[in-house]
């Protein structure tokens, strides 16, 4: 049997100009695959504040729970991304609630987000990552918002930035590099 892999937040990128569809990107810690998951335009919002530690004036819905588990003493311990069905992904909270350590469903993006805000592992099936390996590699145009772009990307764009003499562009991607 193998383990469940661990895996990162790359980035989260419009999938669909306009349709507010977008795609949350994770990679193996331990290696080199990647998934690709359709998420939507709140979810992906949310992801992006939390990635780019923005401050917000009012808590959303991820802040508002992370908060309440914290003053219930309940910890999350971890996401496992458990099965894929079609597109969809099935996640699992596996939280800390005193001695009992208690497994939620939740849908994949919801638990991206609280796993990012709280510093919380994310695991994926090993089954899953290798259904699917083969996809196609996700690469950003230059005239890609800078706030989409993947991290393993932003070197690249400040090369390409520079190089064609677009200083703005450059300042943003070196600002989004050094808040990390």
């Amino acid at each position: 049997m193998i383990l469940p892999r661990q895996v990162r937040v790359m980035g989260v990128s419009e999938a669909k100009p306009d349709n507010e569809i977008y795609l949350l990107m994770l990679e193996e810690v331990e290696g080199s695959r990647k998934l690709p998951i359709i998420i939507g335009g709140f979810e992906a919002k949310s992801i992006l504040v939390a990635l780019q530690k923005m401050e917000l004036k009012r808590p959303i819905i991820y802040d508002l729970m992370l908060d309440m588990m914290l003053n219930c003493d309940i910890d999350l311990l971890r996401v496992d991304i458990v099965r894929k069905s079609g597109e969809a992904y099935f996640s699992k909270l596996v939280i800390k609630n005193g001695d009992e350590e208690l497994q939620l469903d939740s849908r994949t993006s919801d638990s991206v987000a609280l796993a990012i805000r709280s510093g919380a592992p994310i695991f994926v099936e090993d089954e899953i990552l290798e259904e699917v390996k083969d996809r196609v590699q996700i690469r950003h145009t230059d005239d890609a918002p800078v706030s989409m772009l993947f991290d393993e990307e932003l070197a690249e764009a400040l090369q390409r930035a520079i190089a064609s003499e677009n200083y703005e562009r450059a300042q943003e991607i070196k600002n989004r590099i050094n808040n990390k």
